[in-house]
């Protein structure tokens, strides 16, 4: 998903979760004089399932592509042996992904998502 506005809609969403999360902790921790935080158990819950999502998804991929490699394989009419290709190309481009990339991820103290 590289798509630009699909991008900044998931991290405006990210941002607007942390934002909302960092209020309820702060009230949390005001009424029963704690300091538990939430933001970063949230934080630490959404890369694991990030990641989790991802490498479930590359793993159908691949599966699914070698499947229908598996099925394609051998035929001799044009059109079934573009689709042999065809899935052999996803597999070559799935196997290589790495995963999310984290980098932009906001860290700390989160900043109103409005602003």
């Amino acid at each position: 998903m590289n798509n630009a506005d699909a991008i900044t809609f998931g991290e405006n969403s990210i941002r607007a979760i942390r934002w909302e999360l960092y209020n309820y902790q702060q009230i949390f921790n005001q009424q029963n004089n704690l300091n538990i935080d939430v933001v970063a158990a949230w934080d630490t819950w959404y890369r694991d399932y990030m990641a989790e999502r991802f490498q479930t998804l590359k793993n159908w991929l691949i599966a699914n592509a070698l499947d229908g490699h598996e099925h394609w394989r051998g035929a001799t009419d044009g059109e079934s042996q573009t689709m042999e290709r065809i899935c052999a190309l996803h597999v070559s481009t799935a196997r290589p992904l790495a995963g999310l990339d984290f980098q932009t991820y906001p860290t700390g103290t989160p900043q109103s998502y409005n602003s």
